[in-house]
């Protein structure tokens, strides 16, 4: 599986930027950030993913050559474009054990001396995007630093440790979405599973994970941070697609943010400034809402009676 980084020309005998200026063509307008084409071949298939920028698409080809044996091959990349291999999921069974057997693997891969932590970036955006306030922001970018100087141990970690991002090539388990490996808090990568897996699964992968790394069980202090980190790195790559009525429409930001307050260790005040806009800004939408389904109704009802 494994394909040369500055490999010019793909076995369909078609280059990585013939690939790109097709992706570049097929990528609607409004299409969210860091998604990606499918582009296919003959009997070969092409993933081009678009990054936000061009040094964001560096940071993540680097990060995979980390672990490149256990990521769909990238063949290389161009401005903000990486390309992958792309490796069909359908008609695969993967495992809780392949999976613990995965982030055991990758936690184990060795890191380059001089690393770049990215929970900065997706902390500007929070703020950018007025999702928190800035003195809400300090206190989480405080907790971070103060966990990087405190002895915990940063591996390579995968953020959307689910099934579906993963697939069973010869029994070997490789994983098909590379933007969620992040450098993060070793057992980082259960943060999801805990949150979204059925309770006995998430057992099976965490009692599978112990087992191979050899590690304690985590105190709960510590389970808050990885936490805290996983909801850092979700509600950052959300932020750029989103407007402050859609957050209150989707249910899943609105109960990860409440989390994300809740895991920092705020002032009551600093607690009460974030939360009272919010709910604020949440029942204007609702009355509006309400007001809405009211006068439908109510136009309905007049149509009836003529």
């Amino acid at each position: 599986m494994q394909v040369p980084h500055e490999m010019a020309e793909l076995r369909s005998r078609v280059t990585i930027q013939e690939l790109v200026s097709e992706a570049q063509a097929l990528f609607p307008v409004a299409i969210k950030k860091n998604a990606f084409v499918l582009i296919r071949r003959g009997e070969y298939c092409y993933k081009v993913r678009r990054y936000n920028s061009q040094q964001e698409a560096e940071q993540q080809l680097h990060l995979v050559s980390l672990a490149s044996n256990m990521f769909a091959p990238c063949l290389g990349r161009i401005n903000n474009f990486l390309v992958f291999e792309f490796i069909d999921t359908q008609d695969q069974h993967v495992t809780i054990f392949n999976i613990g057997n995965f982030l055991v693997s990758l936690e184990a891969k060795a890191l380059p001396p001089k690393v770049t932590y990215r929970f900065s970036d997706w902390l500007n955006l929070l703020e950018t995007r007025s999702v928190f306030q800035p003195a809400t922001l300090d206190v989480a970018r405080q907790v971070f630093k103060h966990s990087l100087s405190s002895g915990v141990d940063w591996r390579l970690q995968y953020l959307d440790a689910l099934p579906r991002n993963f697939a069973s090539v010869n029994d070997t388990l490789f994983c098909i979405d590379e933007k969620h490996l992040q450098i993060a808090p070793r057992g980082t990568s259960l943060a999801k599973p805990r949150r979204d897996l059925p309770t006995h699964e998430y057992h099976s992968l965490h009692k599978q994970y112990l087992s191979l790394s050899g590690q304690s069980p985590f105190r709960k202090e510590y389970l808050d941070l990885t936490t805290l980190f996983q909801l850092t790195y979700a509600l950052g790559h959300t932020a750029p697609d989103c407007t402050k009525r859609r957050y209150i429409n989707w249910p899943w930001f609105y109960h990860a943010r409440r989390v994300f307050l809740k895991l920092l260790p705020l002032s009551a005040g600093q607690a009460l400034r974030e939360l009272v806009p919010w709910t604020i800004f949440e029942y204007q939408v609702s009355m509006a809402r309400y007001a809405k389904r009211t006068v439908i109704s109510s136009k309905r009802h007049l149509r009836r009676q003529k």
